[in-house]
């Protein structure tokens, strides 16, 4: 998917001698406007699958592995991401089943409006140039090697949006290419 960068109101293009606008502005929303977090609960309901998501998303992970002792539920259509593998691209949509936990290594947003394209906030969120983005908001350990993301950072990251139209158009459009 094509990733949105936003322009510069002014900035022309000169096609045939006439200056032309070239992309639109596209509104700065930060991500904790867009996403809710999910708080963990001190109940851990024993019959729930245990999710886990890797750089390919949300999954159910081959061995399940023992419950958490603290859990985050995560419905489907939550956002769920890897505290400790942000930065490199370890987030996904939960469409896995209809309600499962994840432990506290992760976290879980919901959307706080269904005026966004969900498939466009899937492939947008997953994009090159935000997967850089994570980064800056991921502090290292001490090893230097694993970093975790903030997650107070990362909801003031400021995310360039296209309006819900254009999201829908260029799902449409990406589908059929």
């Amino acid at each position: 998917m094509r990733p949105f960068r936003p322009q510069h109101p002014d900035r022309r293009e000169s096609v045939g001698g006439a200056a032309q606008p070239v992309a639109p502005v596209h509104r700065l929303h930060r991500f904790g406007d867009l996403f809710e977090r999910v708080p963990p609960t001190k109940v851990v309901p024993v019959d729930l699958p245990v999710l886990s998501v890797t750089i390919d998303g949300v999954r159910l992970p081959p061995r399940p592995p023992p419950p958490p002792t603290r859990v985050i539920l995560a419905q489907r259509g939550d956002l769920v991401l890897s505290r400790q593998n942000l930065w490199m691209g370890g987030l996904g949509f939960q469409g896995v089943v209809d309600v499962g936990v994840v432990s506290q290594d992760h976290a879980v947003y919901r959307l706080r409006s269904h005026d966004s394209c969900a498939h466009f906030l899937h492939e947008y969120l997953r994009s090159p140039p935000l997967i850089r983005a994570y980064s800056t908001v991921s502090t290292a350990r001490a090893s230097g090697t694993r970093r975790r993301v903030d997650l107070d950072a990362l909801e003031r990251l400021l995310l360039p949006l296209p309006d819900p139209g254009e999201q829908f158009l260029s799902t449409i459009t990406e589908t059929r290419a």
